[in-house]
């Protein structure tokens, strides 16, 4: 049975559409980390981290704010831990990658 046209192209678009939910979240029990979050609730929803760190300071705005950017790691179920970026108390970036143990 041959695929046409535009089953490819359902298909493509069905399989682009679940890209992002795996690759700009993270998942807190129930409860799902997304870009734009605060720091509190990264907290509420997935308690401590296992290890912060002030990466440095940046200028915003006006260039006369400045904002603490962090980084906070968190270990989830042995094998993957989750690396968040906050700047001014938001989460801006979420990566992942295998626990180095």
């Amino acid at each position: 049975m041959a695929i046409t046209s535009i089953g490819k192209r359902s298909l493509l678009i069905l399989t682009l559409g679940l890209l992002p939910s795996l690759s700009w979240g993270m998942r807190c029990g129930t409860d799902i980390i997304k870009p734009q979050d605060l720091e509190y609730e990264v907290y509420h929803k997935c308690g401590k981290p296992d290890y912060t760190s002030i990466v440095g300071y940046t200028l915003v705005g006006d260039r006369q704010r400045e904002h603490k950017i962090e980084r906070w790691i968190y270990e989830q179920s042995g094998d993957v831990i989750y690396i968040l970026e906050f700047v001014g108390g938001k989460v801006t970036r979420i990566d992942w990658k295998r626990s180095p143990k």
